[in-house]
């Protein structure tokens, strides 16, 4: 389920990705600007936010099986359409939202809800190793499309694209894509009392949608992975051609973004291993420092080939764990009673970030010539994105008794049906 989780989530990221690698050849042929075409990537990003909590809400009901293999069908034969768009940006929006809607039903959201519901000692770090699924479509996908685009041209790189994504996720979500609810119905099949036997207690537990919003830890977690989310978009878009810019050529522009993925996985995998052991916020502190930090040094020096090496290792810290993050502190902060529901509103919160700061950046070169003042506002939207999560107090405890719940805390505003209404605690919540 993991190594399926890796190469779905992935999906929905190599549009993306590799958008930045098209920037070039379309502006060139079409004459579009690079504001136009972060529009794509606004269109695919703000349809999948708005979309994930609907998405959540069908995975919680139907499973993630159902769901996965039509949306993984539907968003490749979308990218490989992209080959046909002509010298209007709008067929290019028109098909990148078909893309996105095709997206909806493969986002991170399916992938994630099945593995986080079948683990549960060490959920962090399977997240974590399922969410490289983002940094392996991200290295690949970029040299994929560059090598395509120079030795063929850019429309044979999208069916490129098309086709590494179906081949590489479609197989293994037929063979082993089940999350806890499809196993429970293969389960009923045989037997009721099987059924029972292997439904999870944590399924059953957690905060109702309407419970969560009533937390202001849910709008801390929301206002903090919108931002971040923003600048980790505009830094995947626009890192290639911010290099090119300064005078590096694509291929090598191309391989810093790839070691930037390839950096993002150790990242991941690290973070997801700490995650188990260390307090969430502080890892998320830790994360979204060291692109402040790659920001001030792109602002600052001339960029030569190793300056533009080591700014791909520093951003990809924070694309090795923003997913991580948000997934992990989904589960731990509000269980699993409405998980997909809670994830998928907190999932397009984050992609309405994607959707836009990165046209915002690319208007910002657009006025001023250069990324300099939209890397002041990619390094604010990091250094804001880590203080905020660091006000969201203690894991509260849904009966598993991994974490005492706070004596003061946000979930003590959740209505009273949570604690009973004689002030006692509720079967629901103690459950197990």
């Amino acid at each position: 389920m993991v190594v399926t989780g890796i190469m779905g989530v992935g999906l929905s990221a190599a549009p993306i990705y590799s958008l930045g690698a098209f920037m070039v050849p379309l502006s060139t042929e079409f004459g579009w600007t690079r504001t136009q075409l972060s529009f794509g990537a606004t269109a695919l990003s703000l349809t999948m936010g708005l979309g994930a909590p609907v998405i959540g809400r069908i995975v919680d009901r139907w499973g993630a099986r159902r769901v996965g293999l039509i949306g993984t069908m539907l968003a490749c034969l979308a990218v490989a359409c992209l080959s046909l768009i002509d010298r209007s940006i709008v067929s290019f929006w028109v098909l990148y939202e078909l893309v996105a809607i095709g997206g909806l039903a493969c986002s991170p959201v399916v992938w994630t809800i099945a593995v986080a519901t079948r683990f549960e000692k060490s959920r962090g770090l399977a997240l974590s190793i399922a969410l490289c699924g983002t940094n392996v479509a991200g290295a690949v996908s970029v040299l994929l499309v560059t090598t395509l685009i120079r030795q063929l041209d850019w429309r044979h790189a999208y069916i490129g694209l098309g086709l590494y994504m179906f081949l590489s996720a479609f197989p293994l979500a037929l063979a082993f894509l089940y999350d806890a609810s499809d196993l429970d119905k293969r389960a009923a099949v045989k037997s009721s009392t099987a059924a029972r036997m292997t439904q999870p207690a944590a399924a059953k537990q957690g905060l109702t949608f309407g419970e969560a919003l009533r937390t202001s830890i849910f709008w801390l977690i929301a206002l903090s992975f919108l931002l971040a989310s923003g600048a980790i978009v505009s830094v995947i878009t626009h890192f290639v051609p911010l290099l090119t810019d300064r005078g590096l050529t694509p291929m090598i522009a191309a391989s810093a973004a790839s070691t930037m993925f390839i950096a993002a996985l150790v990242g991941r995998i690290g973070s997801g291993f700490l995650l188990d052991r260390v307090f969430a916020p502080r890892i998320a502190a830790a994360t979204f420092a060291p692109p402040v930090i790659a920001c001030i040094g792109l602002l600052l020096f001339r960029t030569n080939e190793a300056g533009a090496f080591l700014a791909a290792l520093l951003f990809g810290c924070a694309l090795g764990a923003e997913f991580n993050l948000v997934s992990y502190l989904t589960a731990r902060y509000f269980g699993f009673a409405s998980y997909g529901l809670i994830y998928g509103t907190l999932f397009g919160c984050f992609a309405a970030g994607a959707g836009i700061l990165p046209p915002a950046v690319g208007a910002m070169y657009q006025a001023y010539g250069d990324y300099r003042v939209a890397l002041m506002v990619v390094a604010g939207s990091f250094f804001l994105s880590a203080a905020l999560v660091q006000f969201l107090g203690p894991y509260p405890d849904f009966g598993g008794g991994e974490q005492a719940k706070p004596s003061v805390s946000p979930l003590s505003r959740a209505p009273k049906r949570i604690l009973g209404a004689n002030g006692a605690p509720a079967e629901r919540i103690t459950h197990g």
